[in-house]
C-alpha cells in the first residue's frame, strides 16, 4: 500500500553501524581498562567526547545513505532521501534506538560483570569514615565501574559505589589513606570534590 512504512535492510545495517561508531565514547573506555592498554586519564578522557562521537555517528549515517544512493540513483539529493524514506527512517530510528539501549542498558548491566571488584569485610574496624563525592564531566558507565574497580583495589577502601553521573560514595580507614587521596584516584586527573565526610560503614551513591 502506498505510504506504508517498511524496515528497510540497508538502512538497519547503516543505523547499527551508526549506533556502534555513536557508542564508542564508552566502549572503548571499557575496552582500555579490560585490556590494560591504557590508564584511567585515558579512559575518561575519551568519554568526555561522547557528543563528538554521537555527531561522527550522524555525519556517518548520512554519508553512508548519500553514497548507497549516489551509487544507485546517480544522485543523493534532498529528493532521493524523501523517495527512500523506509531506508532513511528505518536508519534513523534504529540508530538512535540502539544507541540509547547499548548507553543505558546494555553497558550498565555488563561493565560491573567486566570489570568486576570485591568489598572488603568492615568486621573488627575501627574508625572507619564514609565520604561521598563528585567526580565532573563523568557520564559514562564504564568508567564509573572502572572507577570502583580502581578504588576498591586501594589499600584502606573498604567500600566504593560510583554512579554514571559522576556521583559516588566510599568507606576509608583514615588511618590508612585520607579521603581527598581517594578522590584524587576516582577523578584521575578530572577535578573532584568530596561532598561530605562522617564516621560510618555505609556506602550510598
Amino acid at each position: 500500500m502506498k505510504g506504508d512504512i517498511r524496515i528497510d535492510k540497508k538502512g538497519l545495517k547503516t543505523g547499527v553501524w551508526s549506533a556502534v561508531i555513536g557508542t564508542l565514547c564508552c566502549t572503548t573506555p571499557l575496552a582500555i581498562v579490560l585490556l590494560g592498554i591504557g590508564g584511567l586519564s585515558a579512559a575518561l578522557a575519551i568519554s568526555s567526547l561522547k557528543p563528538v562521537f554521537a555527531l561522527v555517528a550522524a555525519v556517518f549515517a548520512v554519508m553512508a545513505l548519500a553514497l548507497h544512493f549516489r551509487k544507485r540513483y546517480g544522485s543523493c539529493g534532498i529528493g532521493t532521501f524523501k523517495k527512500n524514506k523506509n531506508m532513511v527512517l528505518t536508519t534513523a530510528v534504529t540508530s538512535v534506538v540502539l544507541y540509547f539501549f547499548i548507553l543505558n542498558v546494555a553497558l550498565p548491566a555488563v561493565s560491573p560483570v567486566i570489570l568486576p571488584a570485591q568489598e572488603k569485610p568492615t568486621t573488627g574496624a575501627a574508625e572507619l569514615r564514609q565520604a561521598s563525592f563528585q567526580v565532573d564531566g563523568l557520564s559514562c558507565a564504564s568508567c564509573a565501574s572502572a572507577i570502583r574497580q580502581r578504588l576498591l583495589t586501594t589499600g584502606g577502601v573498604y567500600k566504593a559505589e560510583v554512579g554514571e553521573d559522576g556521583k559516588g560514595c566510599f568507606v576509608y580507614d583514615p588511618r590508612q589513606v585520607t579521603k581527598e587521596q581517594v578522590a584524587s584516584l576516582a577523578g584521575d586527573g578530572k577535578p573532584t570534590s568530596v561532598l561530605s565526610d562522617e564516621k560510618g560503614d555505609t556506602c550510598r551513591s
